[in-house]
């Protein structure tokens, strides 16, 4: 005779408590979703955070482990799509079983990386750098606003307008002065003195954390390891700010960009899935 147990029912309910064995808080705005087993005893919490059309899974609190995830997963996909939802978010830490398997099968939107940074770096003889002028600011800006947007399509459902919604808030936010916003490095990459593309890191974005931004060799100039020298001039700006760890975020299609940064030494802390939409 087998002493498997059987496989547990579970409901998500909206009209209980958050038990008192969740360690965690539920963030103002964000909707708490108790998970119950057979009819009983709560078992686990999902927390939510967004509006319709896009949401994000905050937390999955599940003392049981990955064995129940998938089916936690299943019953939180169904809630979100039956709401409207085109964009369920969740960010997986790469140490982290039970989001991992509830994101299993599903489309990589981008992944967040680090590097420890040596305490020398050299950049490659010829490429040099300088501030980016206000007159180079504005065309800049405008056409990296647009570009972030298509590059944020997925995470927004494919709607454009919303994308655009989201880039312009993000600008604003990261480059509230501009050029003078405290702690950011916006550079322009140059060869000869040439302008072949362009840099923006930002400072202190966590203790002895900067994070790159946008960077970019312009296309006339691509297929000449520019792209991996802007990359060693950003660990320079870092440095030279007094920071010792460089992040990014790559999106889940830019496998080049991806491949570059890991032979740089950078690796996957986290990736973030739309749980609505399965790997292609």
């Amino acid at each position: 005779m087998s002493s498997t147990p059987e496989p547990r029912t579970l409901v998500l309910r909206d009209d209980l408590p958050v038990p008192d064995t969740f360690g965690g808080e539920v963030p103002e705005g964000a909707t708490a979703v108790v998970v119950q087993s057979d009819g009983a005893r709560p078992v686990g919490v999902v927390v939510l955070t967004g509006t319709v059309p896009l949401l994000k899974l905050e937390r999955l609190w599940l003392p049981s482990g990955e064995d129940e995830a998938r089916t936690v997963g299943a019953l939180v996909r169904a809630r979100a799509s039956a709401a409207g939802a085109t964009v369920l978010a969740v960010e997986v830490p790469r140490s982290d079983p039970v989001l991992s398997a509830v994101a299993a099968g599903t489309r990589v939107l981008g992944e967040h990386l680090e590097k420890q940074l040596p305490d020398e770096v050299a950049v490659p003889t010829g490429i040099g750098w300088r501030p980016m002028t206000e007159a180079e600011l504005s065309p800049w800006h405008e056409r990296q606003l647009r570009a972030y947007a298509e590059d944020n399509l997925d995470r927004c459902g494919g709607d454009l307008e919303l994308a655009l919604e989201r880039s312009r808030r993000d600008f604003d936010h990261l480059l509230p002065e501009g050029l003078q916003t405290p702690d950011t490095s916006l550079v322009v990459l140059t060869v000869d003195g040439g302008p072949v593309g362009h840099l923006w890191v930002r400072h202190h974005r966590e203790p002895g954390l900067s994070y790159v931004y946008d960077v970019e060799v312009a296309e006339a100039h691509r297929g000449r390891g520019y792209g991996r020298a802007a990359m060693l001039v950003a660990e320079v700006l870092t440095r030279d700010a007094g920071d010792d760890a460089l992040g990014l975020h790559v999106f889940g299609p830019n496998a080049v960009a991806r491949s570059l940064y890991l032979s740089l030494g950078y690796q996957v802390l986290s990736a973030t899935h739309d749980l609505l939409v399965p790997a292609s």
